[in-house]
C-alpha cells in the first residue's frame, strides 16, 4: 500500500471505516484552521477569551448572589461597592481573601472599617450557590420559631450574621440560644460562617456571646480584628 502524498514515512495512515470517518470530520473543519491550531498566538488569543468569557460568566452569577443578599438584608452600600469592585484595600478584605472558608470567622472592628463589604463580597465570590446574609437585630426579632427564616439558613450554603452585639440582649438568653444552634448546624454541615461585630476585644464577645461560640471560634475558626478609619463618608 502505497502512502498518502506528502505524507511523512513514519506515519502509518488510517484506513476503512475510521480513517473515512476521519476524513469526513476533517472535511467540516473551517479551511486554515487546522494551521492555525499550531500557531502560538492563535492559541494565547483563544486562552485569553476562554478566560474573559469565564471572568463575565463569575460576575454574573456574583451578581445573582449579591441581589439575594440585597434581598435579605445586605445594606445597599456594600452590595454595590462589590458589584461595581470599588473595594477599598482595607485589612478587613486583606483579612477575608486570606480565610480559608472553613469554620467560624468573627470580623471585629469599629464602625465604617469595611466589615460588611468584607462579608458581602466573599459571599459573592465563595458562598456557594444559596448564600445568606442577615442582620442580628432581624434574626434576634425573628427568634428561634420563626419556621420561614430557620427554613432559610438551614437551606443557606454559607452565612454572614452582621452586627453581632448590638441586637437586643432578652434577660432568658434565646438570642444566645439561637446563635450556639446555628454555629452548631454550620460547624456540623461544614458549612462557612460568617459574623461581624463592633465588639473589639475578644474577651468582651466571649463575655456577651457566651463560651460555646467561642469554643467554635478556638476550634474550627478565627477571631479577626479589623483597624482602620471609617470609611463610610468615602466616594
Amino acid at each position: 500500500m502505497s502512502q498518502p502524498e506528502n505524507q511523512p514515512d513514519n506515519v502509518v495512515p488510517i484506513c476503512g471505516p475510521v480513517g473515512d470517518a476521519l476524513a469526513g470530520f476533517q472535511s467540516l473543519i473551517p479551511e486554515g484552521l487546522l494551521a492555525k491550531l499550531d500557531d502560538p498566538e492563535f492559541i494565547a488569543e483563544q486562552d485569553r477569551r476562554y478566560e474573559a468569557r469565564q471572568r463575565r460568566e463569575q460576575a454574573a452569577e456574583a451578581r445573582i448572589r449579591l441581589d439575594t443578599m440585597r434581598r435579605g438584608g445586605a445594606p445597599r452600600r456594600a452590595t454595590e461597592r462589590v458589584a461595581n469592585g470599588s473595594l477599598e484595600g482595607t485589612m478587613a478584605m486583606a483579612a477575608i481573601e486570606a480565610w480559608s472558608g472553613q469554620g467560624l470567622l468573627v470580623l471585629s472592628g469599629g464602625v465604617g472599617c469595611g466589615k460588611t463589604t468584607a462579608a458581602v463580597w466573599w459571599l459573592s465570590r465563595h458562598g456557594g450557590t444559596a448564600p445568606m446574609f442577615v442582620r442580628a437585630g432581624g434574626l434576634e426579632a425573628a427568634g428561634r420559631y420563626d419556621r420561614a427564616v430557620r427554613a432559610m439558613w438551614t437551606a443557606s450554603s454559607a452565612l454572614c450574621i452582621d452586627d453581632v452585639g448590638a441586637e437586643y440582649a432578652d434577660g432568658r438568653g434565646n438570642w444566645i440560644s439561637l446563635l450556639d444552634e446555628i454555629a452548631d448546624f454550620y460547624h456540623g454541615e461544614m458549612r462557612p460562617l460568617i459574623m461581624t461585630t463592633n465588639i473589639e476585644k475578644a474577651v468582651t464577645f466571649r463575655q456577651r456571646m457566651g463560651d460555646r461560640i467561642s469554643s467554635r471560634i478556638r476550634e474550627d475558626g478565627g477571631w479577626c480584628p479589623i483597624g482602620g478609619d471609617d470609611l463610610r463618608g468615602r466616594k
